[in-house]
């Protein structure tokens, strides 16, 4: 989404001496989505499992370095895709308790709805 505000080429379609490592088609690469993807991922375990925090953090870096080596992105794409992933990371990790208070409710209700359902059931068949 963040794309459509903002576009440009990858560098290997508009620097002339950019040394292209993969096949890779022509086409926008703001912001990288390789590294959204990693970042999302790794910041995620990490605030969860609150262990081996090193590898957590240095996983998406190389990925986001490796995207600039092999010619596909700029530096602002994949400084733009670890913002996002971090970003969207930290608001799963904000969202998911809450959800966890409705999934609650909603067991609830679907207790008390069992209870009431089988009332009604047990008074039909006493008729």
């Amino acid at each position: 989404m963040a794309g459509q505000f903002h576009s440009h080429y990858q560098p290997f379609a508009v620097l002339p001496h950019v040394n292209q490592l993969i096949e890779h088609d022509i086409d926008n690469s703001f912001p990288s989505d390789h590294t959204i993807l990693f970042f999302s991922v790794c910041i995620s375990f990490w605030l969860v499992r609150k262990k081996g925090e090193w590898l957590w953090l240095m996983l998406p870096c190389c990925v986001a370095i490796s995207r600039i080596w092999v010619g596909v992105h700029y530096p602002i794409d994949v400084i733009t895709g670890a913002l996002l992933g971090v970003i969207s990371a930290l608001f799963v990790y904000w969202l998911v308790p809450k959800l966890s208070s409705i999934k609650q409710l909603l067991a609830l209700y679907e207790k008390m709805e069992q209870q009431i359902l089988k009332r009604q059931v047990e008074k039909l068949l006493n008729m």
